[in-house]
């Protein structure tokens, strides 16, 4: 899952981390993003191939990941200094497994490719709940909270409802999008880990007399080493004032240049040490959440049926009112509309029955039209036709 799956990914993506947004900014936001994304009605041409990019990252970022926890272990059990963000991941590497496992559990295949994907660049054949939860993300610097994803998520569907399989399919994008930045930080972690192995050895062939030669002069592409090279000369003993000149003549540098550029490397060191621990601490709360509240809290479907004129469906339990919602996205799925139409069909029925005055008080209750007597009706309504093995099971 690159920063574009239409352009080729640098060897060391940048974190996600754009500008971080007010709550009202956010809203406003999703609701942008819903009036911009387009889905496809079939298949799309390109979605076999994007749904094996998409497997294929989240595999490589498992793997990177358990890379990069491996090699801080090693520095620790060398004695090596390490810095926060590795600290991060050493004390909370059981919670990011956690999200490893419940991604696999929660995102078999049949399920993914029944998603929603989208035909607007740049995630062109991707799910459309992924760039809603990818723009979450980066909007809040990966430092996410319930109200949050539930207020970001009913802005979207102010402008265009969500089926309730993307519904369910939030917090397995969220986790999903938090890994992606999970490994992006680490991919930085590893540099900085590095710059400090390559900085001890240039300090020792100076002081030995040796060229110690920087890998580049360009203050850009060495910043990560430059910076380490300073704090490796204050930490050595050695003559800092001397060590400090060499650094300035090989860089052809000013000393205000060099001292800039390290303060820009520290920033953004710091800023890394942050987002890592907001990762961990929002893959904490996708684990706390009670998802199945989350749900009804923002389904428009579970919206809609609760005005049940009977008053029967709010007072179901979850399983129940879960097995009508079932329903109405097997009607969705099997003809021309969509979840919130099926809904609002069925609550028109029971509204109807209840108008005018019917003494069969079962029909003025949705699910008389979605599971009961009523549910030939509504299919008519719907212009909804059962599938063979529908007809043969009915009968």
């Amino acid at each position: 899952m690159p920063s574009s799956p239409t352009d080729k990914s640098p060897p060391l993506d940048a974190p996600l981390r754009g500008d971080t947004y007010s709550a009202e900014h956010l809203w406003g936001h999703a609701e942008q993003l819903a009036g911009q994304e387009q889905i496809a009605r079939k298949k799309h041409a390109r979605s076999g191939a994007v749904d094996r990019q998409f497997v294929e990252r989240f595999e490589s970022n498992c793997l990177y990941i358990a890379t990069a926890y491996q090699k801080v272990i090693e520095s620790v059990r060398a004695g090596d200094p390490i810095a926060t963000d590795a600290e991060w991941l050493i004390d909370n590497y059981y919670v990011v497994e956690e999200q490893l496992r419940e991604i696999r559990e929660d995102l078999p295949g049949s399920y993914y490719r029944e998603l929603p994907k989208l035909t607007t660049p740049p995630w062109v054949g991707y799910p459309r709940v992924w760039e809603l939860a990818y723009e979450l993300v980066v909007h809040t610097d990966s430092s996410l909270d319930e109200e949050l994803v539930a207020g970001f998520v009913s802005a979207y569907q102010q402008v265009t409802p969500l089926t309730s399989g993307e519904l369910w399919a939030i917090p397995i994008m969220l986790r999903l999008v938090l890994v992606e930045n999970l490994r992006r930080l680490c991919g930085h972690m590893l540099l900085t880990r590095q710059a400090r192995k390559d900085a001890q050895r240039i300090l020792e062939e100076w002081q030995s007399g040796g060229a110690g030669k920087l890998p580049s002069a360009d203050l850009e592409e060495c910043s990560t080493l430059v910076m380490t090279l300073i704090e490796c000369l204050r930490d050595s003993g050695a003559d800092y004032g001397v060590g400090m000149h060499q650094l300035v003549e090989r860089l052809g540098q000013s000393q205000e240049e060099i001292d800039l550029c390290v303060r820009h490397e520290q920033q953004r060191l710091a800023a890394n040490q942050v987002s890592i621990g907001n990762v961990i601490t929002s893959m904490r709360l996708l684990t706390a959440l009670d998802w199945t509240l989350f749900f009804e809290r923002v389904s428009i479907i579970d919206q809609l049926l609760r005005r049940d004129p009977a008053g029967v469906y709010s007072s179901m339990d979850f399983a129940t009112r879960d097995h009508y919602r079932h329903q109405v996205e097997h009607l969705a799925k099997n003809c021309d509309r969509d979840e919130t139409e099926i809904a609002s069909a069925a609550l028109d029925f029971a509204t109807r029955a209840k108008r005018q005055g019917t003494h069969d008080s079962r029909q003025l209750h949705v699910g008389y039209f979605l599971i009961d007597d009523g549910r030939p009706e509504l299919e008519r309504e719907l212009r909804y036709r059962p599938s063979l093995r529908e007809r043969l099971t009915r009968l």
